[in-house]
């Protein structure tokens, strides 16, 4: 009798992404750069919901501490306001000290080529990045690419609870941090009929990546 064949996910939870995140260390990455460039960038994705994009554009200027908290600046664009992301300094501290120690400060992208600094990467490079980051994780979703792990995010959002309050998170503040201008788009999302927040850095602080 041929084996039953386990139901691919939609989506990640917050459990799956941090039990992922620590396999992919053990990628057989071909040089140290495209390590710490590539699992800071997984990172961002799964932790922040930025978008492919946006990723794409982010600068070092975009990273800063601010009242002793890091901070994610994501630029405005002709349909969407800037934004500004608190970061877990357990997720994401280490990392960019990391990676700003080995990338060229001349590239005016953050994340450049490893071939061609002076170059950001591109789209269909990011998204085999992140497949094959997934596929090693034995991920089992439907979709490996960086917009599941961005739906994946705003679930995990939507579904956490506040450990003071018990109260989940206001769709409002989601739709904030997504930078989703139409609340009927977020909810499509998450697939919802209806829908005093924590910074980002509060709602990942407890997990462990490292």
């Amino acid at each position: 009798m041929p084996k039953k064949q386990s139901k691919k996910a939609e989506y990640l939870g917050i459990k799956d992404i941090q039990t992922a995140n620590i396999k992919i260390k053990n990628f057989p990455f071909e040089s140290d750069f495209e390590k710490r460039r590539n699992i800071l960038m997984f990172r961002l994705l799964c932790f922040t919901g930025v978008e492919s994009g946006e990723l794409l554009k982010l600068k070092a200027s975009s990273f800063f501490i601010e009242d002793d908290i890091l901070k994610l600046k994501i630029e405005k664009t002709s349909v969407r306001k800037e934004r500004i992301l608190c970061l877990s300094d357990n997720i994401f501290k280490e990392c960019i000290k990391q990676y700003d120690e080995i990338r060229n400060e001349n590239n005016p992208f953050y994340f450049h080529a490893i071939d061609n600094y002076k170059q950001a990467i591109t789209l269909s490079v990011l998204q085999k990045i992140v497949s094959d980051l997934l596929s090693f994780a034995n991920v089992n979703t439907i979709e490996k690419t960086p917009r599941m792990l961005r739906k994946s995010f705003a679930i995990n959002l939507n579904n956490e609870k506040n450990p003071i309050t018990n109260l989940t998170m206001p769709e409002s503040v989601i739709q904030e941090i997504l930078g989703v201008q139409n609340r009927t788009n977020l909810r499509k999302m998450l697939k919802l009929d209806t829908v005093d927040s924590d910074t980002l850095a509060s709602q990942f602080n407890k997990i462990k990546v490292d």
